[in-house]
């Protein structure tokens, strides 16, 4: 198969894959996001994920090929668009300063609400894309079923939330809910809910039996809504020993995910 190039900045394909990249609105009218790197790809392609396009620049193109020729023939084999282009138009498409592997297209997979599960992480209003991402990755991690992401909560193919998920974007089930949607699911599944937030009555996470059950971690400000803490079953905090007033929303959730895991 022969790769298509492109030499034009101005190519109907590098303003499309300029665009998924900075704007959420388009990714979601087109059911696309972008991806960067050679690792990533692979990984994509190991996971049976559904590419539209891959993007190479040329001399990087030309190198992983001699490198690896049978990867890139499984990768031609797939169907998906392959182009390259020079660096000048590449760094065109790109959304960092300095790239290092192709750029990809990949489909949004959408998932039908879960009728089962025992451990779900639900995000209020985060709006770190890498935390966002950081929290994917960690429910693959500890086998957690799947992430909520509610109102005000960073796109997770965002491109900064994709590289902190490090592929796990492509394995872990993230369902983008109204507060309203997920409490209602929660309610049909039998699955208690639990927030992470500071209340007179919150409970110790060492104390709360967590082996079932969803559990909010809030806004990097202002925490969990206090409507949504109206709605849950308990409050849960973390123990802290030091002078620190909280936690990075992504290291909490990774705590409360490892305590649902029964690592300890």
């Amino acid at each position: 198969m022969n790769w298509e190039n492109i030499t034009s900045r101005d190519n109907k394909l590098i303003r499309h894959i300029s665009r998924l990249a900075s704007d959420a609105k388009y990714r979601r009218a087109n059911g696309e996001y972008v991806c960067e790197g050679e690792k990533l790809l692979w990984e994509a392609l190991r996971d049976g994920v559904e590419l539209h396009t891959v993007l190479w620049e040329q001399r990087s193109f030309l190198a992983a090929q001699a490198a690896d020729p049978a990867r890139i023939a499984a990768l031609e084999r797939l169907g998906c668009r392959c182009v390259t282009a020079p660096a000048q138009v590449f760094g065109a498409a790109s959304f960092l300063e300095t790239f290092s592997g192709p750029l990809f297209v990949c489909a949004v997979r959408e998932y039908s609400l879960p009728e089962t599960g025992r451990h779900f992480l639900v995000l209020d209003g985060v709006q770190d894309p890498g935390n966002v991402g950081t929290v994917i990755r960690t429910a693959d991690a500890f086998s957690v079923d799947g992430v909520w992401l509610l109102e005000g909560t960073a796109d997770p193919f965002q491109p900064k939330a994709v590289r902190a998920a490090m592929g796990s974007i492509f394995r872990v089930p993230v369902y983008r809910a109204s507060a309203e949607h997920f409490f209602e699911a929660m309610q049909a599944s039998g699955l208690p809910v639990y927030a992470a937030a500071l209340t007179d009555q919150a409970e110790s996470v060492r104390s709360v039996p967590l082996d079932r059950c969803a559990v909010l971690i809030g806004n990097e400000g202002r925490g969990v809504r206090p409507d949504c803490i109206a709605r849950c079953e308990k409050t849960i905090i973390i123990p802290m020993s030091g002078q620190a007033e909280s936690l990075n929303a992504a290291v909490a959730a990774a705590i409360v995910m490892w305590e649902m895991s029964g690592c300890r």
